[in-house]
Formats: C-alpha cells, structure tokens, sequence
C-alpha cells in the first residue's frame, strides 16, 4: 500500500521552513514525526495497532508513593519551578496548590483536573530521565480532600485515557517518575491524541531542551471550550457516518449515536457539563504547552484539540494563549 501524506504533514514541513530559529526544531520533528505515522499506518495492520492501544491502558497497585510532598504552603517548596519563582497569575480562588518532585500542579477542585502543571527542565535533566522505567501506577491523591478527588473508577470505561500533564518522559528519578502518576497530575485524553499527536509534542519538547544551554520552563494544562465537548463531538460523527441527522442538544446527540449509529459513550457521563465518571470529572475540549526558553527569551505554545483525528499546528504565541485562557504564565515577563 503506497502511503499518502496528508495535507497537515506538508503543512508543518513548510511551517518548519519558515519559522523562527527557536520553533524550527519543534516543526521538523513534528513534521517528521507525521510522515512516520503515515508511513506506520501503510505498513502495520490495524490489529497491531489495536493490541498496543489496549495495552497502553494499565493498572498498578493504586497506592500512591510514600514521599509525597506534604500538601502545605502553596508554592512555597517548589516555587524554583517557575521562571524567576514567579507564579502563573490566574482567577482560581479554590484551587490547591500541590508539589511533585520535579513538577508542580494547580488543581481545580472543581473540574477535577490540573489548571495547569509546571516544570523546569535543562539538558541534564532529559539526560537522567532517559533512563527511568515508567511504573504505570496511577494513584488517587490523599493530599486532596475525598470530595475534590478524580478517582481511578471515574476513568475505567470512559474512553479516554488518563493524560499526563507533566509527562512521565520528563521525569529523571524513581520518586519524580511514581509521582507523575498523580490522578492530579491527569486528564481525561483522547486515547490516539495521548499516544500519537500530543506524545509528538512532547517529544519535540524535549529534544529542544536537549539543544538549549539553559533552564527551559513547561507549562501545561487543559482548556474548556464550549460546544466542543469531545466524547459529543465523537456521537456526531458517528452519526454523520450513518447519514442520520444530529439532534440540537448534546445529550440526545450521545443518545442517538449510541442507539443508532453502534457509537460506545463513556460508562457513566454527564453530557451536558462534559464530564465522566462519578465524581464528575471534566473532559477538555483543547489541551496546551507553552515553552519559554529563559536564556533566549524565547516563547511559544501548542494548541492541540482533545479528539483523536486532531493534528499538530504550528506554535501560537505566548500573548494569544493568555488571550484563549486568560492565564497570565509569564508575570513580569515583557515577551
């Protein structure tokens, strides 16, 4: 079977050309990364590719590591994390502040997911985490009252996979790598956008902090647009692929597709809020990464919709990602 390239791999290959030093790096792996997966896709049957998806979904033992930092003092232990210790400016009166070895995360008790989470990486450190072996064990954190918690019963049966913010690829030791798996450190993913599209942008993360000669500051987290719930747009298609017509409220679109068009909603799910599971975690309809490079003084974000058949883009810059979150990341920063 002769692969065809799709139009989104051209386009990051031309992006790639165009770009700015610090983003060229980023675009090319990208783009080279596409031509991989269509090339994979020609030539691996699809049962191999179903196997390593069943796979990737793992349980552990569910007991979270015995060196959690204690969930005290905000930022105050780990405030290194950020450029210049200068905490993201966001309006999240109720959100818990939680350390990680290696990373930080702002949670929301509300949506059950991380505003964002945050790391600090350099050349050494991508170096160290090479070698670590990931544990798979995903945990509920203890450290967050029983009420605020994303349990691992919320996840099974849903669909989606549980989504590292801060990814367990960047992790250099065995405390920093269990941590990782934090259910606070997580969020409902699109399981071939988890594996494929966003797991090319984390690798193209990385491998430019491999070439940078200073300290390179991450920040990630997940974006809630309405309209654009991912498991109601997922019901769509699988009713316009039967040719039926979609009904104007997103729960009845779930109902149809499943009683009409053999479409497999998440166990238990609110269609309406966008969330799954029992405690009601919330789904994200977009999910970014925005990279700041503090010995360059260069910046830019990933953008990439939480479906399965989204694409990487080229960058966006760091203004219009306080604009679509309303996240000041950089405070004092004149970028």
């Amino acid at each position: 079977m002769k692969p065809q390239f799709p139009l989104w791999a051209v386009s990051l290959a031309c992006a790639a050309a165009c770009a700015p030093s610090h983003a060229y790096d980023v675009l090319t792996h990208l783009a080279v990364r596409a031509v991989e997966h269509t090339v994979e896709r020609a030539i691996i049957p699809a049962n191999v590719h179903k196997v390593k998806q069943q796979g990737s979904f793992q349980e552990g033992s569910g007991v979270a590591p015995s060196n959690l930092p204690a969930a005290a003092g905000g930022f105050a232990s780990c405030r290194d994390t950020f450029a210049n210790g200068a905490i993201p400016v966001v309006n999240a009166p109720n959100a818990r502040a939680l350390c990680f070895d290696g990373f930080a995360v702002l949670y929301s008790p509300e949506r059950k997911t991380p505003i964002y989470s945050a790391e600090k990486l350099t050349r050494a450190r991508i170096a160290d985490a090479k070698g670590e072996q990931r544990t798979e064990n995903f945990f509920e954190d203890a450290r967050l009252p029983a009420s605020e918690r994303s349990y691992l019963n919320d996840y099974r049966g849903s669909g989606f996979d549980r989504g590292h913010t801060s990814p367990a690829g960047d992790m250099p030791t065995p405390d920093s790598m269990a941590q990782s798996f934090s259910l606070a450190n997580m969020v409902p993913q699109a399981p071939e956008n988890n594996r494929g599209a966003w797991a090319d942008i984390e690798k193209a993360t990385r491998k430019y902090v491999q070439r940078s000669s200073g300290n390179v500051y991450v920040i990630t987290g997940p974006h809630y647009e309405s309209g654009n719930c991912p498991f109601v747009l997922n019901a769509q298609r699988a009713l316009q692929a039967k040719g039926l017509p979609l009904p104007s409220s997103a729960p009845e679109v779930v109902s149809m597709a499943a009683s009409r068009a053999g479409y497999k909603p998440p166990h238990r799910y609110d269609a309406q809020q966008c969330t799954i599971g029992a405690s009601k975690v919330a789904v994200p309809s977009h999910l970014f990464k925005l990279v700041y490079d503090a010995n360059t003084g260069k910046s830019w974000a990933h953008w990439l919709q939480n479906v399965d058949w989204a694409q990487p883009s080229a960058p966006i810059s760091y203004q219009e990602l306080v604009r679509r979150t309303g996240i000041e990341f950089l405070p004092g920063k004149q970028i």
